[in-house]
This record gives C-alpha cells, sequence and structure tokens, in this order.
C-alpha cells in the first residue's frame, strides 16, 4: 500500500499545496576574469530562465543548492535530505528532491528574492566542479528512487526530468562521440575510395557537408539559447546583441565544446566504473600558472587523447572534398579539446624560460620509474588502469559490439575487398588470415620474456625500453608486410585493431580472468599495453610542449594573452609596486609632493619609502582622487 500511494503521489502532479523545496534566485557576485565570467554567465542563466522553466511547465525542479530554503517537517518525514552513502551525495544533495517528489511534494520557485553566490572563477576549479556534478549524475543514473521516478511519473513530467538531470549529460557524451563516429566515417570512406573508386565516398560527402553544420550550429546555438534569451527580456535585443558579441570574442564556444566533452566522459566513465568522489574547487580567483604536468594528467584521457585522434582520421581523409563547414566545425572542437587549457590558463605565454621549464619537469615526470612513493607517468597510468576493475563487462563486449569491434570488421572487409595478397600457393581463408593478421610480434615478445622477466625479478621492466622495443617491432613488422599500392588502408586497418586491442589487454589486465593459471598473460597484457600508451603519450606531449614553446615565442603574445583573461594590459614594475601598495593600509605610505615638504602617515617603527619613482606616482594618484573629489580632503 504504501508504494501504491508513492506512485500516485508521484503521478498525480498538481501544484497545490505547501512547497516542501522553495528555491530562489541566486546572484552571482564573483564575475572577475574571463573564466569568471563565462562561469558567472552560465549560472546566471541556469538560475533564471533554465530553472523557471524547470518549475513550470515541465515540474522538473529538484534540489540545487544553498539557495533553497527546505521545510523541515517534510524533510524529516522522508528520513532526511540525503542518501546514507557519501559518494553518492555529489550534486547538492538532489536526493532530497528526489525523495520529496516519490512521496507526492512538491517544489517551488520564486525570483522575488535574490541569494548571494560565488563561482569559480579558474579554469582547473570550474572543470572540476563540472567533473563532480558529472560524476554524482552517474552515480545517481543507477540508483533506484530514479527507476522509481521513470516508473512513477506521467510522459510529459517524466521527459523533462530526464532531459534536465541525467539526459543532459547522456547527450554530451552522444554528441561528442557522434563526431568522433563521423571522423571514421570520412576517413573509412575516403580509403575506400581510393581502392574502389570516387562514388564510394559520395554518401559521406554528402552526410558530412549538409547534417554535420546544421546539427553543429544547433548545438554551439543551444548552449548560448538561455543565457540570450533571459538577457533579452530583462535589458532589451540591444543588450542581447551585445551579449552574443562579447560571448564570441570570449570564445565561449570554445570552452563550451571542452566542457561538453568534459561531462560527457566523466558521466560515462562513472557509470562504468563508479569511482565518483568529492572534488574541492576552492573558487578562489585563479592567477597561478599550471604547469604542463598538471594540465597532461588531468586532461589528457578525456579530451587530449580523442582530439588527436579526430585529427588523425582527418589526415587519412586527405584526398576527398568534406566541404570546408565540415572542417571548421571538427576543427573547432579539436582546438577546444587540445588547445583549451592552454588557452584559459593564467601566464602560459609569458616566457620562453616557464615553458621549458614545463617541458624538463614534464620530461622527468614521464620517464621515471615506477617506485614506491614516486609521482611518475607510470604510476598515473596504473591508476587509471585500476578504474577498470570495478567495471563487470564479463563477456558483453563480445555479446553487445563496441564501437572499437565495428571498427575492426569494417575495416577488415574493406581490407579484403581492396588488397589481393600475392602468395597464391595458400587457400583463400589463410591468405584472409594473413592479410588481417593483428600486429601481434611485441605482444608475443612479452608474453614470452617481458613478462617473466616481471615476474621472477620482482622489478619491471623499464618502460621506455619497452615501448622502443615496440616502435622497432612495429616498423619491422609493417616492412616485411606485402601492402603494395593500398598501404594507406593497411595502416588505418591496424591502428583500428590496435585500439581494439588496447581495450582487450585493458580488461584482461584488470579483471584477471583465469586467475593464477593466466596470470603470465594478464602481466603481458599489462606490459604491453602500457608500452603502446606510451609511445602515444610520447607523441602527444611532445606535440603540446612544441606547442607551447612556439606560442611563447611569438612577440606580443603573453601581453595579447593576458588582457585577453582578465582585461587589463600589463604596467610598468613600479606601477605594480603601486598598485600593491594602495592595497596596504593608508597609514604605511609616505611620499614626497614636488617642491614641497615630505608627507608622512607612517605608523611607530615603520620606515619610509626613498623611491622617486614611487613616489611620484603616488602624488599624481592622490592628486587625481582629489580632484575627483572635487577637494574634499585628504585620501
Amino acid at each position: 500500500s504504501s508504494s501504491s500511494s508513492s506512485s500516485s503521489g508521484v503521478s498525480s502532479g498538481n501544484m497545490a499545496g505547501r512547497p516542501g523545496i522553495l528555491g530562489f534566485r541566486e546572484h552571482i557576485f564573483s564575475s572577475m576574469g574571463l573564466v569568471g565570467k563565462v562561469a558567472a554567465d552560465m549560472e546566471f542563466a541556469f538560475g533564471t530562465m533554465i530553472q523557471r522553466t524547470m518549475d513550470w511547465p515541465l515540474e522538473a525542479r529538484l534540489h540545487y543548492g544553498h539557495p533553497d530554503m527546505m521545510d523541515k517537517f517534510q524533510m524529516l518525514q522522508q528520513g532526511g535530505v540525503s542518501k546514507a552513502i557519501r559518494g553518492l551525495n555529489l550534486s547538492e544533495d538532489v536526493f532530497a528532491g528526489l525523495d520529496l517528489i516519490l512521496r507526492g511534494g512538491r517544489t517551488a520557485y520564486r525570483e522575488y528574492f535574490h541569494v548571494g553566490k560565488g563561482r569559480d572563477m579558474g579554469f582547473m576549479s570550474t572543470m572540476s566542479f563540472f567533473t563532480k556534478i558529472s560524476m554524482g549524475n552517474g552515480e545517481q543514473a543507477i540508483t533506484r528512487q530514479w527507476l522509481r521516478i521513470g516508473l512513477g511519473l506521467p510522459l510529459s513530467r517524466l521527459l523533462g526530468m530526464f532531459y534536465m538531470h541525467v539526459g543532459f549529460f547522456l547527450n554530451h557524451f552522444f554528441v561528442n562521440a557522434s563526431l568522433k563516429a563521423l571522423a571514421f566515417m570520412v576517413a573509412f570512406f575516403s580509403v575506400s575510395s581510393s581502392g574502389m573508386g570516387k562514388e564510394m565516398a559520395a554518401p559521406a560527402v554528402e552526410m558530412a557537408s549538409r547534417y554535420l553544420t546544421v546539427f553543429y550550429t544547433i548545438f554551439m546555438l543551444a548552449t548560448m539559447l538561455p543565457l540570450l534569451l533571459e538577457v533579452a527580456i530583462g535589458n532589451g535585443l540591444r543588450a542581447m546583441l551585445r551579449s552574443l558579441a562579447t560571448s564570441l570574442l570570449r570564445l565561449t564556444p570554445i570552452f563550451a565544446a571542452f566542457q561538453s566533452k568534459l561531462m560527457g566522459y566523466h558521466f560515462m566513465q562513472t557509470v562504468h566504473h563508479g569511482g565518483a568522489q568529492y572534488l574541492p574547487t576552492g573558487r578562489g580567483i585563479a592567477t597561478s600558472r599550471d604547469t604542463l604536468v598538471q594540465v597532461f594528467r588531468c586532461f589528457t584521457s578525456s579530451h587530449m587523447k580523442d582530439g588527436f585522434e579526430v585529427a588523425l582520421f582527418l589526415l587519412v581523409s586527405m584526398g576527398t572534398d568534406y566541404s570546408a563547414p565540415f572542417y571548421i566545425c571538427t576543427a573547432i572542437s579539436v582546438l577546444a579539446w587540445i588547445v583549451a587549457p592552454f588557452l584559459f590558463n593564467p601566464k602560459q605565454f609569458d616566457s620562453p624560460h616557464l615553458v621549458v621549464k614545463d617541458i624538463c619537469e614534464w620530461l622527468w615526470w614521464f620517464c621515471r620509474s615506477d617506485r614506491e612513493g614516486v609521482e611518475c607517468w607510470a604510476r598515473w597510468a596504473v591508476c587509471m588502469l585500476e578504474l577498470r576493475r570495478h567495471e563487470d563487462l564479463k563477456v558483453q563486449w563480445l555479446l553487445i559490439p563496441t564501437s572499437r569491434l565495428l571498427a575492426v570488421v569494417a575495416t577488415s572487409v574493406l581490407l579484403t575487398q581492396v588488397t589481393t595478397v600475392q602468395t597464391v600457393s595458400l587457400p583463400w581463408w589463410l591468405r584472409t588470415l594473413w592479410l588481417l593478421r593483428p600486429p601481434l610480434w611485441h605482444l608475443m615478445v612479452c608474453f614470452l620474456l617481458l613478462a617473466p622477466f616481471d615476474r621472477l625479478c620482482s622489478g619491471r621492466f623499464p618502460l621506455p625500453l619497452t615501448a622502443l622495443l615496440a616502435l622497432t617491432l612495429s616498423i619491422v613488422e609493417m616492412m616485411v608486410m606485402d601492402t603494395g599500392d593500398n598501404w594507406r588502408c593497411v595502416l588505418f586497418h591496424r591502428y583500428v585493431f590496435v585500439r581494439f586491442m588496447l581495450d582487450v589487454a585493458d580488461w584482461f589486465a584488470s579483471q584477471q580472468p583465469g586467475g593464477r593459471w593466466l596470470s603470465g598473460f594478464h602481466t603481458a597484457c599489462r606490459i604491453w599495453a602500457l608500452s603502446v600508451r606510451f609511445l602515444r603519450d610520447a607523441v602527444l606531449g611532445s606535440v603540446l610542449a612544441i606547442f607551447c614553446l612556439f606560442m611563447s615565442l611569438v612577440p606580443g603574445l603573453a601581453k595579447l594573452h593576458d588582457c585577453f583573461l582578465f582585461r587589463r594590459c600589463r604596467q610598468s614594475d613600479a606601477s605594480a609596486r603601486l598598485r600593491l601598495m594602495e592595497e596596504q593600509s593608508v597609514s604605511t605610505m609616505s611620499f614626497r609632493e614636488p617642491g614641497a615638504a615630505t608627507m608622512s602617515f607612517r605608523e611607530p617603527g615603520t620606515t619610509m619609502h626613498e623611491d622617486p619613482e614611487i613616489q611620484l606616482a603616488m602624488s599624481h594618484l592622490l592628486r587625481a582622487r582629489a580632484t575627483a573629489d572635487d577637494g574634499a580632503g585628504e585620501p
């Protein structure tokens, strides 16, 4: 009877009665700096237009942080505001709203009262916030509350509830995954046209030139539409156009593309592997510079790896024209995934000396051996691999083929159609297996040599040496292959095969099926996967280091970058010291007016400032203040 009453309470959807949660509008006061302004605009749109729409007509508003006022009696009757598991409460205690809706209660939103709120003002802290809420929604997606919401709500209200919460993050994942799939499609049809005729690429050209541009433009406008509509309602059409222009000048589409990829990635990673955790953001004014190692560790797995893979697919597709709008839209996403952490990083291009110092620190971190208590690439890569231990896939990758497996099947069929093997003495099925064989030389060396060494000597073989061995064996294996005129198709197939083998090797190394009986094979898979990833990350990090070094050598770029982030130009050292003195107490300042006696506001025990340039600047500053105050007196 309790479940039926709860279900009827959920499905009623009436707006009468006393609300259990009353939400108010937020007043964002932390719009300082470019990143702070972008984050404040996003929070402004969410706290006004989006929450107003969620309240009515969608009736999908839950609980979103401290501007909400709760009815204590209703909260106590439903068992509190949170779940008992700490890892689930990452998205502003959203279970308070879920439990309220499940028990027939309702929430309301009113704008007659504003609550002040400070948002993140640094790129790293902003991305940490979105990572936290994405992982929180990933954990929520597999809870009983959302199952009961789906079973109890009517369809119209359920769709609003879904697309405003879990479906929002799922949509970001599908948008970014579709971009990778489209990049693979254009590479596949370009390779097929080189061996089977130009007409094979005609459907791909039509799809890429017509549909991607439209959908990508709609997606970008949809991210800015709530803010533009709210500005138009409050301040008029001219203010809306001004807001649109300033958003484009702030490169908000680049920021939105990076944020979308981050939210989709961490949402799906949490759904598959779990591991959601609270990330403190700090919400301070971010003026410190993040090093190359910090950027590499935070965003390689989620952004840069996929960005370079899409760029590689575009290089493979050269030779077929997919129209300029397609390349423009794809380039925006690729540049956003790769360059955005450096673009919004303060003092990133200040001097080549800092960049060279970052590169040396990255090389030291990248090549250090994996020992206890040592921060290095190997330990970071092993920690990333350990996340798959919580993934309960079993043989799901065979029953439900992944995108990697489907890509291998597609390139295998293409390779058999466009390539012929000269060895005619073998049966057809042996010729086909020889043609489609995976790159196994390095894996066999890992299984026969490196894995026994790792087990018997109780020490890991140095990763740089195993990566160099992998590169050498791969080059020799490609040289002995009879590729003929279809070398591009063969290379494309083998790259896709290596990507699929990485997923399989990760699964064997993390899940360890067979226990101790297959421990040698598990160690071989781990060494092979780490070696291939070491090569990939070495190339990726080198490209990023060269890019940062080149940008730091451009004259005037550091000043332009500083003005871009903080809307101020650099001043002389004396002016910087003057600004620091101005922030201090006036009682510690002293200056000398030209032609006048020394004016001092010292406290006992303080020293005089004898720098003539600072004294002259202070005199001009005080004269300007006296003029502005109409001679109201000394400051």
